[in-house]
Order: structure tokens, then C-alpha cells, then sequence
């Protein structure tokens, strides 16, 4: 009788035994996942479209939570039959991005063994002057199968949302950061300049900052919004040494455009195109002087997004940011808010701020006025005019 009962409890403990190597062997294989890298944060990107694009491209790669000790081959399609999922989610009206619009270079890859991460799959969006304007394409691409390791649900597919309708898709966010121009000084095309128009797309986020500053040279020809120190706590915009009397609002896009008369002190303000302001103040005789030095104050230079010290920064964002040597008329400002020709006569500085990364900002106005960080650039994807 005791043999036997020792024979049934042997006989448990084996059960027990491989019954606990069993959930550690499924919690394993549960914990090494793969998914889709791209996917973690979120599984969509938007991909507002201008007019002159007929090609763009994305990667995408397999990701692993843990190396395996063999090569993990993982698979991907296009799975239309997820636009309507994506639909009904967003509560928005979409269409399944025409075969013709889209290429993935492979569909399948590999993550190798001992590692977490595979080789780019490239995805191509070709023929893209061929979509209509305001409509909204959908390209789900989905991890369809991985040799031997379950997919993470959460972060299996990726959208790809195309709208064409923008003219500005990407704009910078100067939010404890700031430009500055390594070749102002050596320029004379920022000098003398007797007649000028300054202009701009920004959005603020927050205005409580002493001073926040849109650009220009502190003390001397600066565009700022507040001066909180200087008794000034209205959030409207300071032109020179003029207040404009204008309040800016937050979280809205808006296009600035400041003219001034060196000579006379006549300076207005065109908001959106419209005139907003219109009055006088100091005079140049010798026009401003934006590319010197001045030697009042060691800070005392041409900046975008600061003036004086670090806590005066535009905290929001901007792009098409453009300097002028003539008095641009309000029917020109109006007609070119969003987008002008690099060439355009009087065009001295045009930083579009279109990139999209690095940390420098190009000067497409010829003149070689290229714009860098003071940190790295933070860079926002929009959709102008038609956000």
C-alpha cells in the first residue's frame, strides 16, 4: 500500500513539475513579441500631401521585445480590408489608397538571430499627382504572420492617412530653442535696409513669458509679443519700438507681416493679410542694420525665436519666416501668406522651415542665411492652409 501511494505522488510531482515548465515556456514565448517598431507610440501617421509632390517614401522594420537564438522571419501585406476599421475608429470619411499609389520594396524580413530589430522595408507612394485634393487615403500595412513568436495586437499594423489640399506640411517648434545665423555678419544684404517687411506663420502655445519673441535684434529692431518686465502684460505684438496694440491669441495659426519706412517711422501690421495697424515711431536715417554686431550688449545679434536670454523664447510654432527689403503691399502679403517664389525681387531671407529634421533651417532665398538650433529641433507635421 505505501508503494503505491509513493508511486501517485511521484506521479504528481512529475504532473506539477511539467505542468510548471509548461507555463514558463508559454509566459516566454507570450513575452517575445514582435511588432511593428514604427507602430509603438502610434499607429498612424498622417501625411499631408502639397501639390508638387508625385513621390514619397517611408521604412518600416520588425521589432522583438527579446533576441531569439534563430533568425525570425516576419511577413507583411496590405490589408485593405482594415480601412473601414481605421473609419469607424476615427469617426472620419476615407478611401483605400489605390494600388497604383503605393509599392513596398519586399514584403517579407528578417530579424536575425541574437537581435531585436530587422532590416527597413521600404514603402514607396508613387503617382501621387494623380490624387484629388481633399480626400482622405488610407494604407494600412499589417504584420501578417512571424516564424514562431506571437504578434503584439496593439502595434500590428500601421496607417498611413494621405490628405492632398496643404501647402505647408511641416513647421518647427521653437519652444526652448531658438535660431541663430552663423553668416549674418559677414552679409551686407541685411544692412541699410531702408524699407522692410518681416513675416511669419506662427502658433503660440503660451504666451507667459516675460517676453516672447518672434525675431530680430534685442534693444535695436525686435518683434516681440508682452513685456511683462517692462510693465506691458497684454500679449499683443511690439513692432521696433512701437505696440501695435493687437493681441495675439494662443493655439491658432496666424501670418504676421510688419512693414516699416526706415527713414519716415511709418510701420504697419497685417494680420492674416488684413491691416491691423497702422501708425510711427523711431526713424533709421541710415536704414536697420540686422547682419552687424552691435557692441551695446554682447547678445545684441539677429536671432530667431530669442532676444536677450534663453527665457524670452517663442514657445509654439512657426515656418515660412521671410525678410524683405521693399514694402510689400497688402494685396502681395494676402496673396503669398502661405507659399512665394524663392526669386521674388526683394526677397533678402526666406527660411521656410520645411525640413522636417536636422537642426538647421535653409535659406531659400539664395543669400546663404542658413538658420541653426541652439538644441535639438522639435518638428511638427500640419497641414496649411487647410488645417
Amino acid at each position: 500500500m505505501k508503494r503505491y501511494i509513493t508511486l501517485i505522488i511521484a506521479a504528481l510531482t512529475l504532473m506539477v513539475l511539467y505542468a510548471c515548465n509548461r507555463v514558463g515556456e508559454s509566459e516566454s514565448n507570450f513575452d517575445n513579441v514582435v511588432y511593428i517598431e514604427n507602430a509603438k507610440v502610434s499607429n498612424t501617421e498622417k501625411m499631408a500631401l502639397k501639390e508638387k509632390h508625385t513621390e514619397l517614401e517611408r521604412t518600416i522594420k520588425a521589432g522583438m521585445a527579446l533576441p531569439s537564438d534563430k533568425d525570425v522571419r516576419v511577413t507583411f501585406k496590405v490589408d485593405i480590408s482594415l480601412v473601414n476599421t481605421y473609419k469607424n475608429i476615427n469617426y472620419m470619411e476615407a478611401e483605400p489608397l489605390p494600388a497604383a499609389n503605393y509599392e513596398l520594396s519586399v514584403t517579407q524580413t528578417v530579424i536575425p538571430a541574437g537581435r531585436v530589430m530587422s532590416p527597413e522595408i521600404t514603402i514607396v507612394f508613387k503617382n501621387l499627382q494623380d490624387l484629388p485634393k481633399n480626400v482622405n487615403y488610407v494604407l494600412p500595412v499589417t504584420m501578417e504572420g512571424a516564424d514562431g513568436v506571437s504578434i503584439l495586437n496593439g502595434s500590428r499594423t500601421i496607417y498611413y492617412v494621405l490628405r492632398k489640399g496643404a501647402t505647408i506640411t511641416t513647421a518647427v517648434s521653437t519652444e526652448e530653442n531658438y535660431f541663430e545665423f552663423p553668416k549674418m555678419e559677414e552679409s551686407d544684404v541685411m544692412d541699410g535696409l531702408t524699407n522692410a517687411t518681416f513675416e511669419g506663420l506662427i502658433k503660440p502655445r503660451d504666451l507667459s513669458n516675460s517676453v516672447s519673441t518672434f525675431l530680430g535684434v534685442e534693444g535695436y529692431a525686435l518683434i516681440r509679443i508682452r513685456d511683462a518686465a517692462g510693465g506691458h502684460t497684454r500679449t499683443d505684438a511690439q513692432f521696433f519700438d512701437t505696440w501695435t496694440g493687437y493681441e495675439i491669441g494662443l493655439n491658432k495659426w496666424i501670418h504676421l507681416a510688419f512693414t516699416i519706412d526706415a527713414t519716415t517711422g511709418d510701420r504697419k501690421l497685417y494680420v492674416n493679410g488684413k491691416l491691423e495697424f497702422e501708425g510711427s515711431g523711431s526713424t533709421y536715417p541710415a536704414g536697420v542694420d540686422l547682419g552687424k554686431k552691435l557692441s551695446s550688449h554682447t547678445t545684441d545679434k539677429f536671432y530667431i525665436g530669442r532676444s536677450y536670454d534663453d527665457a524670452r523664447d517663442f514657445k509654439g510654432n512657426m515656418c515660412e519666416v521671410r525678410i524683405w527689403n521693399v514694402i510689400r503691399t497688402q494685396e502681395e502679403i494676402a496673396d503669398s501668406m502661405y507659399e512665394v517664389e524663392p526669386d521674388t525681387p526683394g526677397l533678402i531671407a526666406y527660411w521656410k522651415m520645411d525640413e522636417g529634421s536636422g537642426n538647421t533651417i535653409k535659406d531659400y532665398s539664395g543669400n546663404g542665411l542658413d538658420g541653426k538650433a541652439k538644441n535639438p529641433l522639435a518638428w511638427i507635421s500640419v497641414e496649411l492652409p487647410a488645417e
